[in-house]
């Protein structure tokens, strides 16, 4: 059987022509929604990061006052500590007009004194405590306080007539049993005005 197609062939290339073009426009469609969809989850994403950038900033300043309020407490906390210690120490510290009226009871007659003093004789520069100036910021305190701590050891200095007396002193502050340690630390002979007198220092401790 023989088949003739009687449709010019102008008619024939057009409707190709329109199929092949309907393709495209499909393809093209599909495309182009595909990078619709891409940049969609792109601009998704970017406003996403800066979302995140936004509320990490936002973070930051919080952490940061935290910080300075944390850096406050710790610098409060180190000053109630050193006003703690001091407090101490002043309770702790002896009241000096007892003291003073003992020694003199127990000194002999032909003894007199140069000084009475502690040992160390002022508080010494000493660095804040670490323990509440160095915990939770990693921070190191950098200023330093004095400390006022009660004394251990008192040193005290004169001149005897006699060789003896100085012994006899210690002997005599033992004897009251304030001290834990009552020592004569040195005795030698000097020239004083219009005579010789032994100098003495004694040391006791508590």
């Amino acid at each position: 059987m023989v088949a003739v197609n009687l449709v010019p062939t102008e008619i024939r290339v057009a409707v190709a022509r329109r199929r092949h073009l309907r393709r495209w426009m499909i393809s093209t469609a599909i495309a182009a929604a595909a990078l619709l969809a891409a940049a969609g989850a792109n601009w998704a994403q970017l406003a996403r990061e800066s979302e995140l950038k936004a509320e990490n900033e936002r973070v930051q300043e919080q952490l940061a006052v935290v910080r300075k309020e944390v850096e406050l407490v710790t610098d409060r906390l180190a000053s109630v500590s050193v006003q703690i210690d001091r407090a101490d120490a002043l309770r702790r510290k002896r009241p000096w007009s007892g003291m003073i009226m003992l020694i003199g009871s127990c000194m002999p007659d032909e003894c007199w004194l140069t000084s009475v003093a502690t040992n160390p004789e002022r508080p010494a520069p000493q660095a804040a405590p670490q323990n509440a100036a160095k915990a939770a910021v990693g921070k190191e305190t950098a200023g330093r306080s004095v400390a006022i701590d009660a004394p251990r050891e008192l040193v005290i200095s004169g001149y005897a007539g006699e060789t003896a007396l100085p012994h006899t002193f210690v002997a005599n502050l033992k004897a009251t049993g304030i001290f834990e340690t009552v020592k004569l630390e040195s005795s030698q002979r000097e020239s004083v005005l219009d005579g010789s007198y032994f100098r003495f220092q004694i040391l006791c401790g508590w």
